[in-house]
């Protein structure tokens, strides 16, 4: 979903050797381009990589000389705004592009964001470049001609993962779908079926829909330690109270013994867990680099 920075920001590179004029400017201007990137927030795992990669694009064109478009050299500055996973920030951040910086074009964004930034940009007919396109009506169709699809819509990604299907278990004819709920899948279906038809697989029953909502995760983590250190507690009396026992029991000599024997068991047990767990690394390792055979029970 990324790769989309970096293949517009080369077509700004190339459109502007294009209409270059032959009138040498007087000075090298400056040419912002905006960027509408989740920097704060759950959508954060995939914008954040574009953010570094926008910055390394524009410095690459600038460190070649920059644009020259109609005689004028210009520099590319990114601008770039934090839309902070949410409709209302990428609203905001697309407004505050237009009217603040007076960009005239914009990199994003990506996912289902665009219902809530089109219509702004083309209002101020500004290029724009999206990340991804749900085929919902608004967001990138015949009444958007300032709106540009930078990577493929989610039929391309269904249909990547039918072929990686197709390629491991040749025999399968019937699949399900299971997506979030984000209205689009109205959309998105009719294409869906046709790609399915033309790889000759079908689709079993509805498409099962789940809530487009951010899981806690931090619930879960509490939820797991804390059963966790209640298992581990008996486990802890023992390792306390034993020697203890022993020592107040058995005495002395019980006691020295119940240690040695102790001490020693447990360097051999750790011996023996380290190369079981480097065995299985290796044998990991090895399964890894085998050519995929199902006949042959091979490779990953």
């Amino acid at each position: 979903m990324k790769n989309f920075l970096l293949i517009i920001l080369a077509i700004i590179l190339i459109s502007g050797l294009i209409f270059s004029g032959s009138a040498k400017a007087a000075s090298v201007q400056t040419l912002k381009v905006g960027a509408l990137l989740s920097l704060t927030g759950w959508f954060t795992f995939q914008d954040a990589w574009d953010q570094g990669d926008v910055q390394i694009v524009a410095q690459m064109i600038n460190d070649k000389g920059g644009l020259t478009i109609q005689g004028q050299k210009y520099n590319i500055e990114v601008v770039i705004e934090d839309c902070k996973s949410s409709f209302d920030g990428y609203t905001a951040a697309a407004n505050k592009l237009v009217l603040d910086h007076k960009v005239k074009f914009v990199v994003g964004p990506n996912a289902f964001f665009s219902l809530a930034t089109s219509p702004i940009l083309e209002a101020s007919k500004v290029l724009h470049v999206s990340g991804f396109n749900t085929l919902q009506p608004g967001e990138m169709d015949a009444n958007t001609p300032y709106a540009f699809l930078g990577y493929d819509s989610p039929v391309s990604i269904h249909a990547a993962g039918y072929m990686a299907l197709l390629k491991e278990f040749p025999k399968v004819k019937n699949i399900a779908i299971f997506t979030a709920d984000d209205a689009s899948i109205k959309y998105t279906l009719p294409h869906l079926k046709n790609t399915l038809a033309k790889m000759g697989l079908n689709l079993v029953g509805d498409v099962v829909m789940f809530p487009n909502e951010t899981t806690d995760y931090a619930r879960v983590v509490s939820i797991s330690t804390a059963s966790a250190q209640k298992e581990l507690i008996p486990l802890a009396t023992i390792a306390v109270l034993m020697p203890l026992v022993i020592g107040l029991v058995l005495q002395v000599e019980a006691l020295g013994g119940f240690l040695a024997g102790i001490i020693l068991s447990g360097q051999l047990l750790a011996v023996f867990m380290s190369n079981a767990g480097g065995a299985w690394d290796n044998a990991k390792k090895s399964i890894e680099d085998e050519t995929r055979d199902l006949k042959a029970n091979t490779g990953k």
